[in-house]
């Protein structure tokens, strides 16, 4: 219940709004994700971002599933992950997919992985990807 009760009071970055509202025309955005499916829906919804993404994927099925059925509709190579765990970066890993990590209180291990790519700030996250 605390864990809902935390994604329901999440709080959109400002410049994550930037970041999707000037690509989602260009990029496929996609949602990969935990939270059970009915509540991520719902709350995508009740945030006002549903217009940004192609698709939302959610528990009961895993990351690599949810991965796997991007890869259907897209080609691998233009696919990156970005996530914030270490669930993400070895679900990406496992189907050799770029992965970027969006560093966090939460992952700051992970974040010293060298091999792993990563950034503060969806300010530079344009900066980043250009640089790929």
């Amino acid at each position: 219940k605390y864990c809902n009760e935390r994604i329901k009071n999440l709080k959109i970055s400002k410049y994550l709004l930037f970041f999707l509202n000037e690509h989602y025309r260009k990029v496929k955005f996609y949602i990969s994700t935990g939270t059970p499916n009915n509540l991520i829906r719902k709350l995508v919804k009740q945030k006002k971002i549903k217009k940004y993404f192609t698709a939302i994927y959610g528990s009961p099925k895993t990351k690599v599933d949810h991965i796997k059925s991007i890869i259907k509709k897209t080609d691998k190579k233009k696919i990156l992950f970005i996530g914030d765990s270490n669930e993400d970066y070895l679900s990406a890993k496992k189907l050799k997919i770029v992965f970027l990590l969006k560093k966090n209180s939460e992952n700051i291990k992970l974040s010293k992985n060298k091999s792993i790519k990563n950034f503060d700030n969806y300010i530079h996250l344009k900066k980043i990807i250009d640089r790929m």
